[in-house]
């Protein structure tokens, strides 16, 4: 299904968002929405982007926004972002958008909401969207068979600057070594996730190019206050148990780095407070043992979404059992390790997140506030503290409040723990020109083209 909760890599391209990130991560006035005034604390005025239409022909307008933001709330991958949005009212060629609080990130957030055409949505219902759906952007769906390949073809009415090639087409290999394969054979111009290690595998071979670099790619562990984790020592002890240098040395090499932050740091440039979190096996052990609780858990990870996901959540596993729990491995795939998180039905999860915003809001949004999307173990001093967050008018005000939010959620209250970075790590033929790592984590399809 090719819908807007699928994966952003390969329906993305179809959809223009409401506001653009730049490469280099910065929110920019060059996308749907082409400016905005914060009338006051709640208050926000929009400027739509007039003479541009769906590719049927429907207008994109005021209305199609409101939809938009209607239909985000709706989909488990998006409501978080639009949680905090009270009302969308239409205004000419503006949206007038109201907040329950303060909300001085929304011109970012609104980067992960694509533009949706109201009528045809209506026309043809959800599954039919899903089967034959369209947008904005810089394509158009050209075939579709499932599990093997899409087939996109340029849209030559773009509004925009015109995609560099005439087609683009995602075929999906899940072994990394055979994405790669394809590229070395020229059966593929582009392999995208590669483990890590494959920039020093192929380097310095002249049949492909090689590209790694740190995008704000990430693995955290989150332990909910579901049981036995509703005892803050037992979430310690998990945490203590987990060996992030191991971990990263051992499964990624040069590739990856233990990562020490959650979210405090994502568009910051003010020094850091110490992450005080360690590894302990011995005391991990001793502090489970102190507790008396159940410790019987089971572990929920993804497969096939990162870079070794299954062998870091079977390592993490094998921690785990070495300090005293006894662990039920839940590998899934990844939409159904989001359905588990959604309906809180799982009590210690891993799970991989991109940097898709200069901004800490979306994890903090989705993760640590109750009324969030995804509350992992929600306190009404954590919410307090977010208040800190929202009052604060000073940049550096604002990063040291969320840096005490972090280290009361991580440190205090042991609600999750940040494992490693690692480098997003293609392959490409030689001849494939306009190759850009966005901090997203994926291409600019827009400016690839053949030499």
């Amino acid at each position: 299904m090719l819908s807007p909760a699928s994966d952003t890599k390969a329906y993305g391209v179809l959809y223009d968002f409401l506001t653009e990130i730049s490469p280099d991560g910065q929110v920019t006035e060059d996308g749907l929405l082409t400016g905005w005034e914060r009338v006051d604390l709640t208050t926000w005025l929009f400027d739509v982007r007039p003479d541009v239409s769906f590719t049927n022909g429907e207008p994109f307008d005021a209305d199609a926004v409101a939809f938009a933001l209607e239909q985000s709330t709706v989909s488990p991958s998006r409501s978080g972002v639009v949680s905090s949005i009270e009302t969308v009212t239409p205004e000419g060629d503006q949206v007038r958008i109201v907040t329950s609080q303060p909300f001085p990130a929304l011109p970012t957030m609104l980067s992960q909401i694509p533009a949706l055409p109201p009528a045809y949505y209506a026309e043809v219902g959800d599954e039919g969207f899903a089967q034959a759906p369209i947008g904005t952007g810089a394509w158009t769906l050209g075939s579709y068979s499932p599990g093997q390949s899409i087939v996109y073809n340029r849209n030559d009415d773009y509004w925009g600057t015109k995609a560099a090639a005439a087609t683009l087409e995602f075929s999906f290999s899940p072994e990394t070594s055979s994405r790669a394969a394809l590229v070395q054979s020229g059966q593929a111009d582009l392999a995208t996730d590669l483990l890590p290690s494959a920039a020093q595998e192929f380097a310095g071979n002249a049949s492909v190019a090689v590209y790694s670099e740190p995008a704000g790619a990430q693995m955290n562990v989150f332990i909910t206050d579901n049981a036995p984790f509703d005892n803050p020592d037992v979430r310690k002890a998990a945490q203590m148990a987990i060996d992030r240098e191991g971990l990263a040395g051992a499964l990624f090499g040069e590739g990856a780095a233990v990562d020490h932050y959650l979210f405090s740091d994502i568009g910051s440039d003010i020094p850091m407070f110490d992450d005080t979190v360690t590894y302990d096996p011995e005391a991990a052990r001793a502090l489970l043992a102190s507790t008396g609780a159940d410790t019987n858990i089971e572990f929920t990870f993804p497969v096939g979404r990162t870079p070794n996901d299954d062998q870091v959540g079977e390592a993490i596993s094998g921690m785990f059992e070495e300090v005293g729990f006894t662990v039920k491995r839940n590998p899934l795939p990844f939409t159904e390790v989001l359905d588990l998180i959604t309906d809180d039905a799982t009590a210690i999860f891993l799970i991989g997140s991109n940097q898709q915003t200069p901004t800490p809001y979306s994890m903090v949004n989705a993760r640590v506030l109750s009324f969030g999307g995804w509350p992992v173990c929600p306190s009404p001093e954590l919410d307090a503290s977010y208040e800190t967050v929202l009052e604060s008018t000073d940049p550096e005000d604002t990063a040291l409040a969320y840096q005490a939010l972090e280290q009361m959620y991580v440190q205090d209250d042991a609600c999750a723990l940040p494992l490693y970075e690692y480098n997003t790590t293609w392959l490409a033929s030689p001849s494939l020109t306009g190759v850009t790592v966005t901090t997203a984590g994926w291409p600019v399809y827009d400016t690839l083209a053949m030499s």
